[in-house]
């Protein structure tokens, strides 16, 4: 079992495209190939967290009730600032758990959050929100960001990714 994580797929939004200069002609397309990069690496016992905003967008409700039940792993929904629906809408369409606030611990020293979460005790915080800006480095926190931009799309390994980052390779 592998534990994956991701950031803002924004699946569903037209207008991520250009803010974020994504590569894709339409909404259809960007869902299709996160979709597929989601299901090429997930398999149905791995755990993905999605650190926030799965969806967003006019007709995003209804277009995420369809892609739900196609995406492999047990989701975990750490909510970003767009996801807005309840719980039981969330876990009646196949996600796991569902986490709200600013943050959620993963280990003693690793926070997963949608936005970059300032903290007292060093930690390595994975976050997402900021798109297709680089990760920061401050003297405490080592901040890494995986949202989809810098991640070509698809959740990478949760574990793997904490071990470079302790190693000082991310």
């Amino acid at each position: 079992m592998a534990n994956l994580v991701i950031s803002d797929p924004h699946l569903a939004h037209t207008n991520v495209i250009e803010y974020c200069n994504r590569p894709f002609k339409d909404a259809d397309e960007m869902d299709e190939t996160i979709i597929r990069n989601w299901n090429s690496v997930a398999r149905a016992e791995d755990i993905v967290y999605c650190l926030g905003d799965l969806a967003y967008g006019r007709g995003s409700k209804e277009k995420l009730k369809l892609y739900l039940p196609h995406l492999n792993g047990r989701i975990i929904l750490i909510r970003g600032n767009h996801d807005r629906e309840t719980v039981t809408w969330y876990k009646r369409y196949g996600i796991e758990e569902v986490h709200g606030g600013e943050y959620w611990r993963y280990k003693p020293y690793v926070l997963l959050s949608h936005r970059p979460y300032p903290t007292k005790h060093p930690t390595i915080n994975i976050h997402g929100h900021i798109h297709n800006n680089l990760q920061c480095i401050e003297p405490r926190n080592v901040y890494v960001n995986v949202s989809a931009e810098v991640i070509n799309y698809t959740p990478i390994d949760l574990d793997e990714l904490i071990e470079k980052v302790r190693r000082g390779e991310y």
